[in-house]
């Protein structure tokens, strides 16, 4: 799911103030992805569209390697989308770090297991997704044939069991609107660039599956030559946070 609409900071806000002040030893913008490498682990964030509202050249490229993480970290208030993806990048270079470990097991498959008479509902096209929570509902910016507009957020979400949100409902401003619509249903953040936080949890996110990135070198490669998901999983393994 995409919007033009602005960031929402607060979320992020709340996370980068729990960052260590560590190096950050390599940044990278990339088409699809933007990368972060800290001392501990590497950080993703999903790139924001360049002809998106709010997306400038970054006056300041080529001085961001080589900050404190945590000063990384606080862009995510700034009003370049490129630069609050770096505070996004930041963050979950600090937060998903290479020693972190839990289950591997797919987002959309620990929703699954909630039981519960309301429906399914995900933000977000996800591969698999019938399989995973047959009969779904989705909502998309751009929905395709079966799937709802952004607008049908707030009549689907109420009163749903089981509400998986992509992890670049964070980037975009949307994620906090989307957890109040859908309070008292479990919700799942899905996405490699879903920060593996537990005091997200505290905020009504009860899973958390995002990816550890093992291999720093390969992952700068595959952002660098603009690689998707698929390139990244080699790079990496999914890591889920439940409560």
């Amino acid at each position: 799911m995409s919007t033009e609409q602005a960031p929402s900071p607060g979320l992020g806000r709340t996370l980068a103030v729990q960052v260590a002040d560590r190096l950050a030893r390599r940044v990278l913008v990339g088409v699809n992805w933007t990368l972060v490498e800290g001392p501990d682990g590497c950080g993703l964030a999903q790139t924001p569209a360049r002809d998106g509202a709010g997306c400038h050249p970054l006056g300041e490229a080529g001085s961001y390697a080589g900050r404190g993480l945590k000063a990384l970290a606080e862009l995510v208030e700034s009003h370049n989308r490129f630069e609050a993806a770096i505070g996004w990048a930041a963050i979950n270079a600090h937060f998903n770090h290479r020693d972190l470990t839990g289950p591997a097991t797919n987002g959309l498959d620990l929703l699954a297991q909630t039981d519960g008479p309301g429906r399914s509902v995900v933000v977000g096209r996800f591969p698999d997704l019938e399989r995973s929570l047959p009969g779904a509902l989705v909502i998309e910016r751009e929905p395709r044939e079966g799937e709802y507009p952004e607008s049908a957020a707030a009549e689907l979400l109420p009163g749903a069991s089981r509400v998986g949100i992509t992890a670049s409902a964070l980037f975009n401003g949307s994620a906090e609107r989307l957890i109040a619509l859908a309070r008292g249903a479990r919700i799942a953040l899905i996405g490699p660039s879903t920060p593996l936080a537990p005091q997200l949890h505290d905020l009504g996110i009860a899973i958390l599956a995002g990816m550890v990135v093992d291999r720093a070198d390969e992952a700068a490669r595959v952002v660098a030559e603009a690689g998707a998901v698929k390139a990244l999983k080699r790079c990496g393994r999914f890591v889920a946070l439940v409560r």
